[in-house]
């Protein structure tokens, strides 16, 4: 979901272009079926502040995210705390959301590493300026800004409506700089890393949990410097 979902969303739709993968993930064959919603914080919370923010979000999921009621959905996010689940029950109430992160604290979602039974060591409930949560999220996802809010935009395509970031690619406003270059490198290594590995049995997972941890306590020693910003 939003700027933190983008490896994601790049992971599985590398590993969707593979024979293997769409005949074993039939449901997942075709235009549409996987896509990158950006529902940030903010963009939820500019969708809550009136009628005609709600109407724009709600036809942003369904003419630019293809999003039908009834639909059977996989929300996929780094983490945390499942602060977005009840906004988009809210807004979106008629598709099936199943929510799937990295790091769950909360049993609202599911976790792949990390959840409240089996909590991820070093790793606390983030909060704002968790160098752990920073190193997740910025290091990792790419070089746009985190959206604040949707903008329609009348243009050669006909009428289009668009996260803010997105249309304005602010990414450009630290293009070149240090921390683009990190962010573009350590996005695409991601991606490539995940990709080459494919489907992971239980024991890699188990030994991804244990690295990920240390990584983690390096990161919060700072034994393992932190590069880029907080972009909040």
């Amino acid at each position: 979901m939003a700027r933190d979902g983008i490896a994601y969303y790049n992971v599985a739709v590398k590993l969707m272009e593979t024979p293997e993968y769409q005949e074993k993930y039939k449901g997942l064959v075709g235009d549409d079926r996987i896509v990158l919603g950006h529902f940030s914080r903010k963009v939820l919370a500019f969708a809550q502040e009136n009628k005609k923010n709600e109407e724009l979000f709600v036809r942003y999921t369904k003419e630019e995210l293809k999003l039908e009621d009834g639909d059977r959905c996989i929300f996929v996010d780094v983490g945390f705390s499942g602060s977005l689940v009840e906004p988009l029950n809210k807004l979106i109430p008629n598709v099936d959301k199943v929510f799937h992160f990295l790091i769950a604290t909360t049993n609202k979602v599911r976790g792949f590493i990390s959840n409240p039974e089996h909590p991820l060591p070093h790793f606390e409930t983030p909060s704002n300026g968790h160098l752990a949560m920073r190193w997740l999220e910025e290091t990792h996802h790419g070089t746009i800004a985190s959206s604040k809010e949707l903008v329609e935009v009348v243009g050669k395509e006909g009428r289009r409506i668009y996260p803010n970031s997105v249309h304005e690619q602010t990414l450009d406003n630290k293009k070149f700089s240090t921390e683009y270059f990190i962010q573009k490198f350590c996005s695409e290594r991601l991606v490539e890393a995940a990709v080459e590995m494919g489907e992971l049995t239980e024991e890699q997972r188990i030994a991804a949990r244990a690295r990920l941890s240390q990584v983690i306590c390096a990161v919060k020693t700072q034994q393992l410097p932190l590069f880029v910003g907080w972009d909040r």
